[in-house]
């Protein structure tokens, strides 16, 4: 059977802001997406490692296991990379002519990204390793 626990108070959010995105890392640490535009890396006791503000909406959000990166897509029309540990901006994609971002799909050895915009397209980013 599962076992349900309350994260600690220390990661708790008030006034109305409620989680929108929720993606867990093979580690046990999560990152949440909040109403208010913030991102938190959460460990699964609850202590906050650490949070940033994104200044757009996401729409989708995944891990990449293999460079311990977090990838967003939203409502700006692009595609950010950002690293776990501080959620910094490593790499940004911009796709803004197909719309907003609407769904991401990675490949698990990970060398394509498949990102959905809100006018149909699909596009298939390719991971130059060179």
């Amino acid at each position: 059977d599962a076992v349900t626990k309350e994260v600690k108070d220390s990661c708790a959010r008030s006034n109305g802001i409620t989680p929108q995105k929720l993606v867990i890392h093979m580690d046990g640490s999560f990152i949440a997406y909040f109403s208010d535009g913030s991102l938190m890396v959460i460990t699964i006791n609850g202590q906050c490692i650490c949070k940033a503000d994104v200044g757009e909406k996401i729409n989708a959000m995944l891990i990449c296991h293999d460079s311990e990166a977090l990838i967003t897509g939203g409502e700006l029309g692009s595609v950010r990379v950002r690293t776990l540990y501080d959620l910094r901006v490593q790499c940004t994609l911009n796709i803004k002519k197909y719309g907003p971002i609407t769904t991401l799909a990675l490949t698990s050895d990970p060398n394509f990204l498949c990102v959905g915009s809100s006018n149909g397209f699909l596009s298939v980013v390719f991971r130059n390793t060179k």
